[in-house]
């Protein structure tokens, strides 16, 4: 059902890549072998924690991708038939001819994408990927960033947040079928719009997630990629977290620190505090629990870095926060429940028809928003503002275009 090879990804091996091999497997083998020196981990996790943990993670790694299979036999779906059928020549117009009526839609929504912008950084006081180069203390920023936002939080988060990038994919591949200056000048717009969005906060994260995201497109796209072009993907990555590590007077590249602790350490962390603090030290969340998880497990582990504003919240396996609600009940129905919505979301793609707005959609929700939430929360596969935004929008765009179709055929 999947392709293993790394220019050739689809949807489901690039879940086992990012999420199972690179987040979990890695660091979960340091943390039984005690050999993870994780400020964090090496705090919390006494023996039993780390066999438990390890035990778990286990039970996630061969879970989570069996319970997939078993949810495609179900409903008869094969990946591969749906990734081959985003075949340029097999990708339709929604409108007309040309779709010269969405390309209006997309600029309208530029050109909302961009007042958002502008109303998002003048609430922040400045353009923070340009603070990196100055004596501020970047950690402050990004917490006041994220926690203390002056300005009104459904702009930042369901506007300038979520715009940028899902218009990005939808005109990348309108210019990559029609070859044509004005989707190409729309398409770098909502890219350069993109990395301001991504980078707003000063988190490393999102922007790499997003160029690794936009790799995924274009292989669906073009069924593979060169290597030569993987290589050079891989070194503007690698160059861009040295540099930013660098510039913060930090090394990029050690084990339990830097980015590489970050990806297979600090990700499985917050899943061994999780069945250490709970219920030991905070009781089992309500449904109507104030804080997240990650709020809680940040409040108890760094309260120093809550008082000095430079802490957040603490990412895991959506397992953790799971657990957090129903104990080890919850992690075993998490496992079926994540992977039944994962395969319910690539059969409805599969049902719709061929265009580029679904395959941005399938593009952007597939490997941004379900595969990323593997390492968010479960809360974010039950209920999510972010999934129905999107759709209002790509109802709005249909819409849109339908009523500049019908105005044309009155003009006449």
């Amino acid at each position: 059902i999947t392709n293993m090879k790394l220019i050739k990804l689809n949807f489901i091996s690039s879940i086992f890549y990012k999420e199972i091999l690179l987040y979990c497997f890695w660091g979960s083998l340091l943390v039984i072998l005690n050999k993870d020196n994780h400020y964090i981990i090496s705090k919390i996790a006494n023996n039993e924690i780390r066999v438990k943990g390890y035990w778990y993670i286990i039970i996630f790694i061969v879970g989570l991708p069996n319970f997939i299979h078993l949810w495609l036999k179900v409903t008869r779906l094969n990946l591969k038939r749906l990734n081959d059928s985003f075949e340029l020549k097999r990708i339709k117009t929604i409108i007309s001819k040309k779709d010269d009526e969405i390309y209006w839609g997309c600029c309208l929504f530029l050109g909302i994408g961009i007042l958002s912008s502008i109303y998002v950084f003048y609430n922040i006081g400045s353009i923070p990927i340009f603070e990196i180069f100055s004596n501020k203390n970047l950690d402050v920023l990004r917490i006041n960033i994220s926690r203390n936002f002056k300005g009104n939080e459904y702009i930042k988060n369901l506007v300038f947040l979520i715009i940028p990038p899902l218009f990005t994919f939808i005109t990348y591949i309108y210019y990559i079928k029609f070859k044509t200056v004005k989707w190409k000048i729309l398409f770098y717009l909502f890219f350069l719009l993109s990395f301001l969005s991504k980078t707003y906060n000063l988190e490393k994260a999102p922007i790499f997630f997003f160029l690794i995201n936009f790799y995924m497109l274009k292989i669906i796209l073009l069924k593979k990629i060169t290597k030569k072009k993987f290589y050079f993907l891989c070194s503007i990555v690698i160059i861009g977290i040295t540099s930013i590590y660098a510039i913060k007077g930090q090394l990029a590249f050690s084990y339990n620190t830097g980015v590489i602790g970050r990806v297979i350490l600090s990700q499985v962390a917050g899943f061994y505090a999780s069945l250490e603090i709970f219920p030991k030290v905070h009781p089992f969340l309500e449904y109507n629990s104030a804080n997240t998880m990650g709020r809680i497990l940040m409040e108890i582990l760094n309260p120093k870095g809550i008082e000095k504003g430079v802490a957040g919240v603490m990412n895991t396996l959506f397992m953790a926060e799971a657990y957090s609600y129903l104990s080890k009940l919850g992690i075993y129905l998490s496992l079926g429940y994540v992977s039944f919505i994962i395969v319910i979301f690539c059969k409805v793609i599969s049902i719709l028809k061929r265009t580029p707005i679904t395959l941005a959609v399938y593009s952007y929700l597939g490997f941004s928003y379900l595969s990323q939430n593997l390492t968010g929360g479960i809360i974010a596969y039950i209920y999510s503002p972010t999934l129905i935004i999107i759709v209002a929008y790509i109802v709005l765009l249909y819409f849109i275009g339908e009523l500049l179709k019908k105005s044309k055929r009155y003009e006449r």
